[in-house]
């Protein structure tokens, strides 16, 4: 059996594009009330309008991965991950800026 490839047999692979997040607590407070979600909003730098939707995978501190769907509205989207957790936003580009928040008692408390 042959088989011939229009190509010379070159196969091209475009890694996909997007940005990665991931949530790593130093210092462990043992306050069970304490809150352990980081909540991040991303914002589209050059359009206030943007109602985009991306591919997302969450992939919990045990391995578990879940994909899904983050939705912009007016410019902006955001999610939330705990410690040891990533998040992956595929085919994003340079035009967005991602702030970190820590939800605190309804209060989002910028936090870098």
């Amino acid at each position: 059996v042959g088989a011939v490839l229009g190509n010379n047999g070159r196969l091209v692979l475009t890694p996909a594009t997007g940005i990665k997040v991931t949530k790593t607590v130093e210092e462990v407070n043992t306050d069970p009330t304490a809150p352990t979600s980081f909540t991040f909003v991303v914002t589209n730098k050059t359009n206030a309008a943007d109602s985009s939707t991306y591919k997302t995978y969450h992939v919990a501190a045990n391995g578990t991965v879940t994909e899904g769907i983050i939705a912009f509205a007016n410019g902006t989207a955001s999610f939330s991950i705990k410690d040891g957790e990533k998040f992956y936003i595929s085919g994003m580009t340079d035009v967005y800026a991602l702030d970190l928040y820590r939800k605190i008692n309804g209060h989002s408390l910028p936090s870098i």
